[in-house]
C-alpha cells in the first residue's frame, strides 16, 4: 500500500480544494491558464465529466503533462525501462527476501498469475519495484475489466489539445521518472515489495475505493483513503510530489507568460501547503476553482 500505487493514483490532501480544474490568472498573464489533476487510470471519456474541462482544452495553446505519451511510448523508453526492470545478477528477489517472505510474495504472483502457470521463481530476476509495479498494472485489469490501456484520461486530455493543433510538452525525462520508479536501493524496495503483499487485501480494497471516489469526484472519501499513515510516509510524499512541484513551478510561470497552458498532472500535484496551487499563489497569481 505503499509508493508504486501512489505513484500510479497519485494524490494528495486537497482539503477544502476539493475540484479537478483550477483557473490561474493575474500577476503578469495575458491569458488565464489551467491545472487539472488526473488519475492515471480513468477511462480517456471521463474528460466530457470534469465541468470546464472540455472548454479549458479548446480555449488553451499548450498542454503540459509529466511525460508526453509520445515518449513514454516510444521503442527506446521501453528498452531503456525493461532493462531497468532487471535486478543485477547477485540481488534477485529470492536472495533479497527470507525464506517465508519469498513465500508470501509467491503468493500475490500466483494470486494474479496463477492460472497461466506463473509463479515467483519466474519473475525473480526483476527489481522488487519492477514487480511491484506489475500487481499494481495486473490489480487494475483484474478489478477494472473494461480498462484499455490505450485510452486513459491523461492520455485523452494530451490527445484532444494536440488534436487542435497545439503543442504538448513534458514536465520530466523518461530518465527522471525511470530513477523514481526503480532507483531506491534494492532492499527498500524488497521491504515495500513483501508489505504490499502481506497486505494485499487491504491494498485491493484501497485500489478500489480511490477508483470509486475519483470517479464520483468525492474529494473528501478519496483524501481519507489515499492519505491513511499506513499507505504513504511523509518521506515517500516529499519525494514523490511536493520535491517534483517546486521545480515544475518556475517552468510553467515561464510557459504561462508566454500563452495560455493546461497543465495537466496527477491530482496530488495540486494541493497541499508544496501544492501547485499554494506555490502559484506564492508567486502572486489568482488560483480558483472552475465550477
Amino acid at each position: 500500500m505503499k509508493r508504486i500505487l501512489f505513484a500510479i493514483a497519485l494524490f494528495c490532501s486537497l482539503s477544502s480544494q476539493a475540484q479537478l480544474l483550477w483557473k490561474v490568472s493575474g500577476g503578469d498573464l495575458e491569458k488565464p491558464s489551467y491545472l487539472f489533476g488526473t488519475y492515471h487510470l480513468m477511462p480517456s471519456s471521463f474528460v466530457d465529466s470534469v465541468p470546464g474541462l472540455p472548454e479549458a482544452i479548446k480555449s488553451v495553446d499548450a498542454v503540459w503533462v509529466e511525460i508526453e505519451n509520445e515518449k513514454m511510448t516510444s521503442p527506446a523508453t521501453i528498452q531503456q525501462m525493461t532493462q531497468m526492470m532487471v535486478a543485477p545478477a547477485d540481488s534477485s528477489i529470492d536472495k533479497l527476501l527470507s525464506a517465508d517472505g519469498y513465500q508470501i510474495v509467491d503468493g500475490v504472483v500466483k494470486r494474479y498469475l496463477g492460472a497461466f502457470g506463473v509463479s515467483l521463481d519466474q519473475l525473480k530476476t526483476l527489481r522488487p519495484a519492477a514487480l511491484e509495479t506489475q500487481f499494481a498494472q495486473l490489480m487494475g485489469v483484474k478489478r477494472l475489466p473494461n480498462m484499455d490501456p490505450a485510452k486513459l484520461l491523461d492520455g485523452e486530455v494530451e490527445r484532444r489539445v494536440k488534436a487542435l493543433g497545439k503543442p504538448a510538452n513534458s514536465l520530466e525525462t523518461i530518465d527522471f521518472q525511470i530513477q523514481l520508479l526503480f532507483g531506491d536501493p534494492l532492499s527498500l524496495q524488497a521491504a515495500s515489495l513483501l508489505e504490499m503483499c502481506k497486505n494485499i487485501e487491504d491494498v485491493e480494497k484501497n485500489f478500489d475505493e480511490m477508483h470509486n471516489a475519483y470517479g464520483a469526484q468525492d474529494f473528501e472519501k478519496l483524501i481519507s483513503v489515499a492519505f491513511d499513515p499506513a499507505a504513504m510516509s511523509k518521506e515517500d510524499a516529499q519525494k514523490i510530489c511536493y520535491d517534483r512541484n517546486v521545480k515544475w513551478v518556475p517552468v510553467l510561470v515561464d510557459a504561462a507568460k508566454k500563452g495560455s497552458v493546461l497543465v495537466a498532472v496527477g491530482a496530488a500535484h495540486l494541493g497541499m501547503e508544496s501544492g501547485l496551487i499554494e506555490l502559484l499563489r506564492q508567486q502572486g497569481f489568482t488560483v480558483e476553482p472552475v465550477k
